[in-house]
C-alpha cells in the first residue's frame, strides 16, 4: 500500500465543506482517491458512475488532471442536469453520457498518456469487480483502480480478494487504511458538528449539511471501497 500520510494535510486544507452529496462517497474515500491521483501522478482519471457529482467534485478540488466522468444518468432522472451544473466550474472535468463498458475502451484507445487512474462507482457488485480485474490485467497504463460500495466481509469483497492481489479496503477496521479513515472522517465530523445538528441527506447543501453525522453513526467506517494498486 502507498503511504497516505504525506497527503493528509493537503486534503484537510483543500476540502473544507462538510456537506456530502446523496449517493456519493465519504470524505475518507475521497481522500484515498485524491492521494492515489497525486501519488501516481496520473495523466487521466476515469470515473465510472457519477450520479450527482460528489466524488467528481471532490477529486476536481484536489487535482487539475483531466477527469472523464461517465454515467448513463438513467437511475436518477435529475442527476445529469444537477451534475452538469455542479461540475461546470471545473475545466478539467469532462462529463460523458453513456455506458462505461463501451466508453472506457473508447477512451483508452484514444488516450495517449502513460498513467491512468480508474474509479468504479457504477456498475456495482460483482460486475464492478470483473471490470476492475479486466482493466488490471489488460491495461498496463492503469496504475490504480478503486471500486466503491465494496463492504469488507461481503461476497463482493471476498470475490475481489480472490481475483486480485494488493487490495486494501477502506472500511476494514483492522486494515492498513483504518487510521487514515478515522483521521479524515472524524476531522470532517468535528467541523460539521460545530456548524449544525444531525440531519438527513439532501441535494440542497443547506438542508443536507447534517447528513454527515447521520451517515457516520450508521456506517462509522464509510460505505466501503476497494483500493487496487500496481507497483510504482
Amino acid at each position: 500500500m502507498i503511504d497516505f500520510a504525506p497527503y493528509v494535510n493537503d486534503f484537510k486544507s483543500a476540502i473544507e465543506n462538510t456537506w456530502l452529496t446523496p449517493r456519493g462517497i465519504v470524505f475518507s474515500e475521497g481522500f484515498a482517491l485524491c492521494s492515489l491521483i497525486n501519488h501516481f501522478d496520473v495523466d487521466l482519471v476515469i470515473e465510472s458512475g457519477v450520479a450527482y457529482g460528489g466524488s467528481t467534485s471532490m477529486m476536481a478540488s484536489i487535482t487539475q488532471k483531466p477527469i472523464f466522468a461517465i454515467d448513463t444518468f438513467n437511475e436518477y432522472v435529475d442527476s445529469y442536469d444537477y451534475a452538469s451544473k455542479r461540475l461546470k466550474q471545473y475545466e478539467n472535468v469532462k462529463l460523458i453520457k453513456g455506458d462505461s463498458l463501451i466508453k472506457i475502451p473508447e477512451i483508452l484507445d484514444a488516450f495517449k498518456g502513460d498513467k491512468i487512474g480508474v474509479f468504479i462507482d457504477g456498475p456495482k457488485g460483482l460486475i464492478a469487480v470483473q471490470m476492475a480485474h479486466a482493466l488490471y490485467l489488460n491495461e498496463e497504463r492503469v496504475k490504480f483502480i478503486c471500486i466503491h460500495d465494496i463492504k469488507y466481509g461481503s461476497q463482493e469483497q471476498k470475490y475481489c480478494s480472490k481475483l486480485l492481489d494488493n487490495v486494501v479496503y477502506t472500511d476494514n477496521p483492522n486494515g492498513k487504511f483504518h487510521k487514515f479513515q478515522q483521521e479524515i472522517d472524524l476531522h470532517m465530523l468535528e467541523i460539521n458538528k460545530n456548524l449544525c445538528k444531525q440531519g438527513k441527506s439532501s441535494l440542497d447543501p443547506e438542508d443536507g449539511l447534517g447528513y454527515l453525522q447521520t451517515l457516520l453513526k450508521e456506517s462509522p467506517y464509510g460505505f466501503g471501497m476497494a483500493i487496487i494498486t500496481k507497483d510504482d
